[in-house]
């Protein structure tokens, strides 16, 4: 396995360094390497911690340049006005990967902002659609991936705006074996904020929206109308 010699059937990572190695590594991989994997982790062939998202973090960076058409879902908190959703396909073709930490006012269309800084808060990528709506995408192994309140709110620092004037769409980047979680009509506050008992303030829940974005079981960039 190519996993920067760390290769194993099981992956069992308690040191964060050697975390930082192989998510170094793994950002070196083709497109081919990382479709293997996740093949393979999607079908319970292979293990990984929910903690190491890089292939998924990848395989989007990857995709984006040369045009993804995927299935996405909105996901609705339980207090919601819920409309029946189906997973409809959502075309996303970016020209130009950005590294660096880009405030809202200076982003341009067609720009897909990944911070080389992994400390950068709530998501991994994000960039504007068509649109020029805000998109934000997180990718996860996990079936949830719940932030405190003030991560929210760091990113929103980092991009020198606020929920009021500036709405988000946030993407899950998602595995194709979960489908049947992100099928729920609903989800409650903690899907997605961490200790929700001390309160979530309407401005935050009126202005993102939270989909799932799933890729298909063979991990390619477009979804074939048979899947």
């Amino acid at each position: 396995d190519d996993f920067g010699g760390y290769g194993a059937e099981q992956y069992r990572f308690s040191c964060k360094n050697v975390q930082k190695i192989i998510c170094t590594e793994v950002a070196k991989f083709g497109i081919k390497a990382i479709k293997e994997h996740l093949k393979a982790v999607n079908i319970g062939e292979k293990r990984i911690e929910e903690k190491m998202p890089i292939y998924l973090e990848r395989m989007f960076h990857l995709y984006a340049l040369e045009g993804i058409e995927w299935q996405s879902r909105r996901m609705f908190l339980h207090n919601e006005t819920i409309v029946e959703q189906n997973w409809e396909i959502i075309s996303i073709k970016l020209e130009r990967v950005e590294r660096t930490i880009t405030k809202r006012d200076k982003m341009n269309s067609g720009v897909l902002y990944y911070p080389s800084d992994k400390t950068f808060p709530l998501v991994d990528m994000y960039y504007l659609d068509k649109s020029e709506a805000l998109v934000g995408i997180q990718a996860t192994m996990s079936k949830k991936h719940e932030k405190p309140l003030s991560v929210y709110e760091q990113f929103y620092h980092k991009i020198d705006k606020n929920p009021q004037n500036t709405k988000l769409k946030l993407y899950y980047l998602v595995m194709p074996r979960n489908i049947e979680y992100y099928n729920g009509l609903s989800y409650p506050e903690s899907q997605f904020w961490r200790d929700v008992k001390s309160g979530i303030d309407s401005k935050w829940k009126n202005n993102i929206e939270f989909y799932a974005l799933m890729p298909p079981d063979n991990f390619e960039s477009r979804q074939l109308e048979d899947d």
